[in-house]
Parts: structure tokens; C-alpha cells; sequence
């Protein structure tokens, strides 16, 4: 069966404009929030935290030369972020992507993480946290119907990075009116499952830095 499925963050772009970066500092943070993410997932598999950091770092520095945007400064950046982020308690795996049916579609979520020990959701950004991330966790909260733990990540003068900590609720969440153009018609994502590949490639990576 066919359904219109609208992401979150096609919502929350019509409540709060997205915070732009150049080219580099968009695909630099889309490398850390994988990176980070399954980092996490394999921390908590694992608890090899040593092992984690070092791998952590490898796996940052390879994907910047995939990309052709290495320097040993970002994946220094990337570290204190990630350092940041463990400081802040983001754990988790990756969470399936959840579904919300309304008004005849469907209304897709999936934080960055789901931490099944305390069932807690969260979401994090490379940057501090503004209108648009309280948005997009607000979509969150409404799909999922959980508060979810916003991280934001912020830099002083002297490069020390640090988060602050929000919790977003949508108890009184009223979605804005969807236009008609917004988000795919596709078959009923609700009847595949989705699988997380790759567990070995990504420990068996050894790039130096």
C-alpha cells in the first residue's frame, strides 16, 4: 500500500529555519553523528572504552579522507565532541524509525539515540542548541510519544567544547499545518524491518591519524 510519509525535520523546517554551515562543516558533522552513533552502539556492546576511543578517532579520520576534508584539526574537534557527548550521558543504539499516522499520513521519527536501559531517548547536535533543534524534538516527542534529551555542543574561544541539556516534551504540541507538496509517496514503511549491517568492517578499520 501506498502512504505519504513526511520526515520530521520536513516539519520542523516549517516551524524554525535550520541552522546553515558551508559545505565542509555539513559533511564534517554528518561523519561525527554517524561515527559517534554506532560508537556508542559498539561502547555499549563491547565496554571496551579504551579500544572505543581509539577506534572512535581511526574511524573520524578515515571517513574525513573519504570525503576529502581531513585535517588533524576536525578530528581533534571530533574527539572533544565525542568526549562532550559521554559527558552528557548520549548513549544508546540507533533507534528503528517510529510512525505516527495523521491526517492520512505518516509521520516518520528517529532521534539519534535510544538508550533501552533507562528507555530514554536522545537527540544531539555538533552545535548549540536553538529553535529549530527544539522543533524537530518536539516532532520527536509527538511520534514517539516519550520526552527526548536534547544535547547541544558548544565551543568557547579557547576550544574547549561543552554541551547543555534540554529535555523536550510535546504534551501541548500542536503539529502546523502540512502542505499537500511535503514529504514521499512510498510503500507502508511500517511493514519492513530495518537491520543494522556492518559491525565488523566498522571494528576492523585501522587507519592511523
Amino acid at each position: 500500500m501506498m502512504v505519504r510519509v513526511v520526515k520530521a525535520s520536513e516539519i520542523a523546517r516549517l516551524i524554525a529555519e535550520p541552522r546553515k554551515g558551508d559545505d565542509t562543516a555539513l559533511i564534517f558533522g554528518k561523519i561525527f553523528e554517524e561515527c559517534y552513533t554506532f560508537a556508542t552502539y559498539l561502547f555499549d556492546k563491547t565496554f571496551l572504552n579504551k579500544q572505543m576511543n581509539t577506534k572512535f578517532v581511526r574511524k573520524v579520520a578515515a571517513e574525513l579522507k573519504a570525503k576529502r576534508i581531513y585535517s588533524k584539526e576536525l578530528v581533534k574537534k571530533a574527539y572533544k565532541m565525542y568526549s562532550a557527548l559521554l559527558r552528557a550521558g548520549a548513549k544508546g543504539n540507533k533507534p528503528k524509525t517510529q510512525f505516527k499516522e495523521y491526517n492520512n499520513i505518516l509521520i516518520a521519527a528517529q532521534p539519534d539515540l535510544w538508550d533501552w536501559l533507562s528507555d530514554s531517548y536522545y537527540e544531539f547536535k555538533t552545535y548549540p542548541i536553538d529553535d529549530y533543534a527544539r522543533a524537530e524534538c518536539k516532532v520527536f516527542s509527538y511520534v514517539i510519544g516519550k520526552p527526548i534529551i536534547l544535547i547541544g555542543l558548544k565551543e568557547n574561544e579557547k576550544g574547549y567544547i561543552d554541551f547543555e541539556k534540554e529535555i523536550i516534551d510535546a504534551k501541548d504540541f500542536k503539529l502546523p499545518q502540512i502542505p499537500p507538496t511535503l514529504g514521499e509517496l512510498e510503500e507502508d514503511p511500517r511493514e519492513t524491518e530495518e537491520v543494522w549491517e556492518g559491525d565488523k568492517e566498522w571494528w576492523d578499520e585501522d587507519e592511523e591519524w
